[in-house]
C-alpha cells in the first residue's frame, strides 16, 4: 500500500469514530415536519424561491445574515440551505436533530441549547481541517460527512459479515464507468452532432420559437399538483404552480431579470434564484444546452437505469462542474449533474429526460425529473404545443396588488 493510500485510510477512520452532524434545514423543512413533506416536495422542482423572500441580489457571507454563525463564516448566505440539506441528507435527521423546537414548532436556529448542535460544529471544524491540510492526500477529492456516515447518525466501522466475493486475479470484463478507456469513445463533437440530429436537426429545432407545456409534478410525498409552463426561446419563462392551501406560485425569466409570485406578492430574483432559473429555462427547451456549445471533454461512459451513456464534461467556472449523459444508441440526453463546490461539500442537482416523443418535428421529454440532496420532484407533462402566440408581457414582473381601501367605521 502507498504512503498516500495509508494516509488517506487514516483520514477516514478519524471520520467513522466521530459523532454525526448536521445543523438546520432553515427553508420550509421545518414547517414540512409538522405538516408533512408534500408541499415541501410538491415545490422543490420550483427551487424553493418564494421561501427565500429575503435573500438579496447580492450574496453576502452567512454571517452577515444569520445570527450566531461560529464554523461556516464566508459561506455564501445562497448555499446555506443547500449545505443544511447536504448534511440532512447525510445523516439521515432532520432540523430539531441539532436545533431547539419552541412551543410553537418553530425552530429557534440561534439557540445552542443541544449538545449535539456544539457536536455539529466540531465535525465542521474536522471535515474543515482534514480537507484543507491532506490535499495531496485525498488527490482531488473531498472528505464530506457523506463519506461515512451514509444515511445513519452513527458511521459503520466494521464490515457486514459476511464479506461479499469480490472478483480478483486477472481476466473479466473491463469496468463501464467515467474514465473508460478514450480510445473507444467517439469525440465530444460527434456526441454532440448526433444530439442535434437525434432531436430533429438544426432546421427543425430552428423553426420553434414557442413552447407551452402542461402537466402535474409529483415530489416524494406523493401528492400531484397541475403546472403550467410557457417559454419563448429560453431567454424568456413563466412557470405556474398550484400552492397547497390555495393560490398560485409563478415565475418569470426575461433578458432584464426575473421575479417569483405567491400568495404574498411578488419580488425581484436574486442572483442565485436567476441561475437556477436559466437552468431550469434551458431544461425545458428543445436544445437542452444552449449554442454555441460549452468546451466539453469525453470522460467515458455510465448507465443511466438500463441505457448506455456517452459522458461529457464542462466546467463552466472553478467551482462548478457539469456532466451530460448523452444515449449511446440514440444519441438523446438522458441527464444533466451539476456539481458545485462549497467550503464544506460538493452539492449536487440532477436533471433526468425521458419518455421523448416527438412534437412538430423536434423531440422532447415528457418526463422530467430534478433532484437534489433535499427532495426529487418529477414532472410529467401530458400536453405540449409548439409555436402558439405568445406575448412578452406575460414574462415581466407583475405590478404590485393595490392596497385595500379601508372600510370608514360607522358612528
Amino acid at each position: 500500500m502507498t504512503l498516500q493510500r495509508i494516509k488517506l485510510s487514516v483520514l477516514i477512520a478519524t471520520l467513522v469514530l466521530s459523532l454525526g452532524f448536521f445543523i438546520t434545514n432553515m427553508k420550509i423543512r421545518s414547517a414540512s415536519a409538522r405538516a408533512g413533506n408534500n408541499h415541501d416536495a410538491a415545490l422543490s422542482f420550483e427551487m424553493t424561491a418564494m421561501q427565500q423572500g429575503a435573500q438579496q441580489q447580492a450574496d453576502p457571507p452567512v454571517e452577515q445574515v444569520q445570527k450566531n454563525i461560529k464554523v461556516l463564516n464566508g459561506l455564501p448566505v445562497s448555499q446555506l440551505i443547500p449545505v443544511m440539506n447536504f448534511m440532512a441528507s447525510s445523516l439521515g435527521v432532520r432540523c430539531d436533530y441539532c436545533h431547539v423546537r419552541g412551543q410553537d414548532g418553530h425552530l429557534q436556529p440561534d439557540s445552542d441549547a443541544k449538545p449535539t448542535k456544539q457536536t455539529a460544529r466540531g465535525m465542521i471544524q474536522m471535515v474543515l481541517n482534514i480537507n484543507r491540510t491532506n490535499a495531496a492526500a485525498l488527490q482531488g477529492a473531498t472528505v464530506t460527512c457523506y463519506t461515512c456516515h451514509r444515511g445513519q447518525t452513527a458511521p459503520q466501522n466494521l464490515p457486514t459479515l459476511p464479506i461479499a466475493t469480490a472478483t480478483r486475479g486477472p481476466g473479466g470484463a473491463a469496468p463501464v464507468g467515467v474514465g473508460a478507456a478514450a480510445a473507444a469513445l467517439p469525440t465530444a463533437e460527434q456526441i454532440l452532432e448526433k444530439y442535434i440530429t437525434a432531436i430533429g436537426g438544426r432546421p427543425a429545432i430552428a423553426k420553434v420559437q414557442t413552447i407551452l407545456m402542461k402537466g402535474t409534478t409529483e415530489g416524494q410525498g406523493g401528492r400531484q399538483m397541475p403546472f403550467e409552463i410557457t417559454l419563448k426561446s429560453p431567454e424568456n419563462l413563466l412557470t405556474s404552480m398550484a400552492a397547497p392551501q390555495g393560490g398560485t406560485f409563478s415565475r418569470g425569466l426575461n433578458p432584464s431579470g426575473g421575479w417569483m409570485r405567491g400568495p404574498r406578492g411578488a419580488r425581484a430574483a436574486s442572483a442565485s434564484d436567476l441561475v437556477q432559473m436559466k437552468r431550469q429555462a434551458q431544461a425545458f427547451w428543445v436544445l437542452k444546452l444552449s449554442e454555441p456549445f460549452p468546451k466539453m471533454t469525453v470522460v467515458g461512459r455510465d448507465r443511466v437505469g438500463d441505457r448506455d451513456a456517452f459522458v461529457l464534461e464542462s466546467t463552466p467556472s472553478e467551482n462548478m462542474k457539469q456532466l451530460f449523459y448523452f444515449d449511446a444508441e440514440t444519441g438523446l440526453l438522458l441527464r444533466e449533474l451539476i456539481i458545485t463546490k462549497t467550503m464544506l461539500a460538493p452539492l449536487p442537482e440532477q436533471f433526468d429526460f425521458g419518455d421523448y416523443r416527438d412534437v412538430d418535428g423536434v423531440k422532447l421529454p415528457f418526463m422530467l425529473r430534478y433532484s437534489n440532496v433535499d427532495d426529487s420532484t418529477q414532472l410529467s407533462i401530458t400536453e405540449v404545443k409548439s409555436n402558439v402566440p405568445v406575448d412578452d408581457s406575460i414574462f415581466k414582473m407583475p405590478p404590485p396588488a393595490p392596497a385595500a381601501t379601508p372600510t370608514p367605521s360607522r358612528p
